[in-house]
Order: C-alpha cells, then structure tokens, then sequence
C-alpha cells in the first residue's frame, strides 16, 4: 500500500479537490486530529456522505460514517456506482447529505471493510448537514496520525 499525504490549509475546496482528481487518487482518508465536540444523537440508519470521488467519466465512489456509531461506510453496488447518483443529477448522494441506504448487507474484506451493498431505490435524503456541524464531525473522526488509522500494516517507504 502506498499512502500520499496532502495539506488542505489556504486551498478552497475546488483547488484541493482538482489536486486529488488530476493526481489518480484513488482513496482519501482523512487524518486531521480528534476534537471533542458531540453531535446530538442520529437515527441508526442515517450515514453522512463525507467523500465523493470522481473515478473514470460518469462513475463515482461515495464513503461517509454511520451518524450512530461512527464507523466507515462505503456504499457499494454490484457494479460501479453511476454518477446518476449524485445530487446534481437527481440522485441522493452529495458531500455534508444525511441519507438513509436502506437496507444493506456487509461486503467488505479488509482492506475494504466498510463496503456495504445497498439498493439505489432504497436510499433516501434525510437532510443537508449544517455546514459547521459537517466540519466538527470530521474533526471528531480524524485521527492524530496515519499510525492510528492503518495500524501495524502501515509499512514506510521513500522519504517515510
């Protein structure tokens, strides 16, 4: 596994964003450290969509958190998520959106272990996350550093 690490200090999302998407990113995660702020409670079923990908043209990869138990979900289908999804095209899925999935069923094998099978006519919109509540959960999910995140698989490379 090869990790990069980028800043966003002083970049508007659209410049950071650009970076990832020119780059080939594949994967982000966020790594920025824990604060101590609480959200107010969450149905079970709701997961806020925090990252959206643009991978090969019309396919996206959507991650978020279960808004109950914090824990990384990552919609997937049997196939590759279409575009169609997104907001803007009259679908449930944009970056600080609550959304429900629907039932789902587990899919995940390390290192995909968030990876859950949903039905795109299953999911609905809950609600649009407050722009300041949508930060303070981030900052709540980050981890101190890439030790804390990947564990004892993290191996250094290069300049590591």
């Amino acid at each position: 596994m090869r990790v990069f690490t980028i800043g966003f200090t002083k970049k508007s999302a659209e410049v950071f964003f650009t970076k990832l998407r020119v780059s080939g990113t594949k994967r982000v995660l966020d790594v920025r450290l824990n604060n101590i702020s609480q959200l107010a409670g969450f149905s079970k079923r709701d997961d806020l969509v925090n990252h959206l990908t643009r991978m090969t043209p019309g396919f996206v990869c959507v991650a978020g958190v279960d808004l109950e138990t914090r824990a990384h979900v990552r919609p997937v289908l049997a196939g590759r998520l279409s575009a169609v999804l997104l907001r803007k095209s009259g679908g449930p899925f944009d970056i600080g959106v609550v959304v429900d999935l629907g039932a789902t069923q587990h899919q995940g094998s390390p290192p995909e272990v968030e990876d859950r099978l949903f039905s795109p006519s299953g999911v609905s919109v809950v609600r649009q996350m407050a722009p300041r509540e949508f930060w303070d959960l981030l900052k709540q999910m980050a981890r101190a550093d890439l030790s804390s995140t990947f564990g004892a698989a993290l191996l250094a490379q290069g300049r590591g």
